[in-house]
């Protein structure tokens, strides 16, 4: 993996997007859960491979699809939703550099324990290995 040197750009509507994916992503799960995919997101955007804008990243994920069905969600989040508080949290602490180890070991993907399990028989699975598991989540590299 090649790191980046320059810094990213970064807009309070990222912020947004960022704690939106989180809900998203992780609706039921608890704030571990979700600090983990946050640490996953921040992996992406320290790598050359991905884009240099967090809410770049975060509209790859599956939540922003149509068919997910958790558009409507995201969609909906607002102060009062306790959830996406925490997620909010979460993204502003760690975009703000406080120091937070990385719960994923250096992941840059994910799959949840069912999904992966179910198709770790498939050629591609085995190119990426597993990081950490957490929650509901496999996380890889």
């Amino acid at each position: 993996m090649k790191h980046r040197i320059d810094t990213p750009s970064l807009s309070i509507s990222d912020i947004i997007v960022f704690a939106q994916t989180l809900v998203g992503e992780a609706p039921d799960e608890q704030a571990r859960t979700k600090l983990a995919i946050a640490c996953m997101i921040r992996n992406r955007l320290w790598d050359d491979r991905w884009p240099m804008n967090i809410g770049e990243i975060c509209k790859q994920f599956e939540c922003w699809a149509v068919s997910s069905g958790k558009t409507a969600l995201i969609e909906s989040l607002t102060l009062a939703d306790a959830s996406f508080l925490e997620a909010l949290s979460i993204a502003f602490d760690l975009l703000a550099g406080k120091q937070i180890d990385d719960i994923t070991n250096g992941a840059t993907h994910m799959e949840p324990v069912s999904r992966y399990y179910s198709l770790r028989q498939s050629p591609a699975a085995g190119q990426q290995r597993v990081t950490a598991e957490i929650g509901g989540l496999v996380f890889l590299r």
